[in-house]
């Protein structure tokens, strides 16, 4: 017999490819854990760099993963990445490092 435990909850993840570069590389954003269909608000350092749309399953990844380029001009160092679903203000975050 299963007993219940209340809700549960999923907190969101980031991953990028690569999570290292110079200024003006390309990288990647995978996204899971979101709500299915959400609208994402994807910042790098806290600057807003779009928005992107998760699937039926809360995701974004592979092929569909949300893509931007490091802003030229960039100083070494490492920065934050971050994804927040303004109506559930679900966010997550990961670092990039630039060289």
């Amino acid at each position: 017999m299963l007993e219940p435990y209340g809700p549960c909850s999923i907190t969101p993840l980031l991953v990028l490819h690569p999570d290292s570069g110079a200024a003006g590389s390309i990288v990647a954003v995978d996204a899971y854990g979101f709500d299915a269909s959400a609208s994402i608000d994807m910042y790098w350092n806290g600057t807003s760099v779009g928005l992107a749309k998760a699937d039926v399953r809360g995701t974004f990844a592979g092929s569909e993963a949300f893509k931007f380029a490091i802003p030229a001009g960039t100083s070494p160092g490492v920065y934050t990445v971050s994804g927040v679903e303004p109506l559930s203000t679900a966010t997550a975050a990961a670092t990039f490092m630039v060289y």
